[in-house]
């Protein structure tokens, strides 16, 4: 059961990985210059919405790192 959590929590790890790459690129995009005349006001709020969501999901992952991480120490699987 551990191998399974381990590959689980491989698998959280990788997701906030990606998720960290994706949220760095939005971010370089949407900090360029004239990028809302670019891609016009309501992409550009939805894309800043998006990323804000994105932030958000990411603190959520890690959360659920931790949690599970310190479960694992205290073989408790049911926090």
């Amino acid at each position: 059961m551990e191998e399974q959590n381990n590959t689980f929590l491989d698998c959280l790890h990788i997701e906030v990985k990606e998720l960290y790459s994706k949220i760095n690129k939005l971010n370089l995009f949407l900090n360029q210059e004239d990028v809302e005349v670019k891609v016009g006001a309501k992409q550009f709020k939805l894309l800043g919405l998006q990323l804000q969501v994105m932030n958000d999901y990411v603190c959520i992952l890690e959360e659920r790192i931790r949690d599970l991480e310190q479960n694992m120490k205290h073989g408790d699987s049911n926090s």
